[in-house]
């Protein structure tokens, strides 16, 4: 045999073996993967920054492969669990959204975009005695009317408070404090549990006193407009007697 063949074989035997080798190689890095716990997750990852309180949409994340020791506790594993809701903080691109980053209520979490510029918002609490039972809904306006004790001669006097008023939240949630449910004064006596209502009011911060005032002395009413009129009025307060009937 030539050298020249010697030398082929020579190059075709570390050829072989080379293969054999990276063969031999693969198969270990499977079998370690197999058997160290090592596996894949996929996970929901943020892609392109959420501010808070924002809806997430199906663009700002996506799914992901990590390795089962990289998941967070908590990390969401599908993307039904995240679009369509609400983040909690502000979210960064590359980070796994975990639970704690949502927020089930997203009524809630969207309700701080909706105060308008220069308002406050206002919560009293509403019932089928001192409202309009459940017919108030957010986007609607209501006048808020206020009877107190006249401080010469002690009579009752009904007044219109504000007029024209934006109900930013109702919150139906059942109240087991009776006294909730006044939104009057000092002077409830009821002690019957009842289901409460919350209605948050965009006022300014003139009015907002107004009507804490009201609330803690006096009892507070709240009057339902027609969508159609915006129209404020001047109106006189009502006294007993004669005052009370000749109202038009």
């Amino acid at each position: 045999m030539s050298r020249r063949s010697n030398l082929i074989l020579v190059v075709f035997a570390l050829l072989l073996a080379l293969l054999s080798t990276f063969v031999i190689l693969k198969q270990l890095s499977s079998w370690k993967n197999q058997h160290t716990g090592e596996r894949k997750v996929s996970v929901v990852t943020v892609v392109k920054a959420v501010a808070a309180h924002q809806l997430v949409d199906s663009s700002d994340v996506a799914m992901h492969t990590v390795p089962a020791s990289a998941v967070e506790p908590g990390a969401q594993s599908s993307l039904e669990q995240v679009v369509g809701h609400y983040a909690a903080t502000g979210w960064f691109p590359g980070q796994q959204v975990i639970a704690q980053m949502l927020v089930a209520n997203s009524q809630r979490a969207a309700f701080p975009l909706t105060v308008p510029t220069g308002l406050r918002a206002f919560t009293i609490a509403d019932d089928s005695v001192t409202g309009v039972d459940h017919l108030i809904s957010a986007g609607d306006f209501v006048d808020v009317l206020v009877t107190y004790s006249d401080k010469k001669d002690g009579g009752p006097i009904a007044a219109t408070l504000l007029q024209d008023i934006k109900v930013l939240n109702v919150d139906q949630s059942p109240a087991a404090n009776p006294n909730v449910a006044t939104v009057n004064s000092t002077n409830a006596q009821s002690s019957v549990n009842t289901s409460v209502d919350t209605v948050t009011l965009a006022v300014t911060p003139k009015q907002a006193e107004a009507l804490d005032y009201a609330i803690a002395f006096g009892r507070v009413h709240l009057a339902l407009r027609s969508p159609h009129d915006s129209v404020v009025t001047s109106e006189t307060p009502v006294t007993p007697g004669a005052d009370a009937l000749s109202v038009k």
